[in-house]
């Protein structure tokens, strides 16, 4: 199969840069979140309600990621999310190619699709400012980001773009997130899963990215 070189370039940028920006939003906001003295408190049950609780830093152990969006540096973390998830739509649709150009390939960019617009969608609507559609697109994102890592690993098999490293890449994040789900569905609390399965997320469509532009001058597959 043809493969466009153009194509191939700007999905790398696009993703490489995106998931920079998420990155330096993510681990950029844990880290200066200990500059304010308050930080807001969510109490969900009998109604939600914020309230000023002294900050002592985030805690990956207690504290989900998208607390960092209602927090002290909830513009750096929001900003990021957004610019990241923009960015995430070129570099899907430039992967149809290299992945063979199947159907499962195209399912799994779709869904892809459908969950960086999610992402976009809890970045957007924050916990403090609407959060039963908050909840909503944090539950598109993280399902249909599963949904799409699992079809586009599978596509990885029968191309000669990608590697096993992708691949382990993948299969690793499939087991972190039944991990997660299985929490949250046992529990309805996981925090460090959470932290655990973005990052995950991060990292490999970083080496997509990566692998993207080191091979953008191949012409066929």
């Amino acid at each position: 199969m043809s493969l466009n070189p153009r194509m191939t370039l700007i999905g790398g940028i696009t993703g490489l840069v995106g998931m920079i920006t998420a990155f330096i939003g993510i681990i950029g906001g844990a880290f200066l979140y200990g500059g304010s003295s308050f930080r807001p408190f969510f109490i969900r049950e009998p109604f939600p309600i914020f309230l000023p609780w002294p900050n002592t830093g985030i805690s990956i152990v207690v504290q989900h990621v998208s607390e960092l969006g209602i927090g002290p540096t909830s513009f750096m973390f929001n900003t990021g999310l957004i610019i990241a998830g923009i960015l995430a739509i070129p570099l899907l649709i430039c992967l149809i190619k290299p992945l063979g150009n199947t159907w499962v390939a195209k399912i799994g960019v779709a869904s892809g699709i459908v969950a960086f617009i999610g992402l976009i969608g809890l970045a957007v609507y924050t916990e403090y400012t609407n959060y039963a559609i908050h909840i909503l697109f944090s539950n598109v994102f993280f399902i249909f980001i599963a949904i799409s890592i699992v079809l586009i690993t599978y596509a990885m098999r029968s191309t000669s773009f990608f590697t096993w490293v992708h691949i382990w890449l993948g299969i690793i994040f499939v087991v972190a997130d039944l991990i997660f789900f299985a929490l949250m569905f046992i529990a309805g609390f996981s925090a460090i899963m959470e932290w655990t399965v973005v990052l995950i997320i991060l990292v490999w469509a970083f080496a997509i990215s990566v692998q993207m532009l080191l091979k953008r001058e191949e012409t066929t597959i």
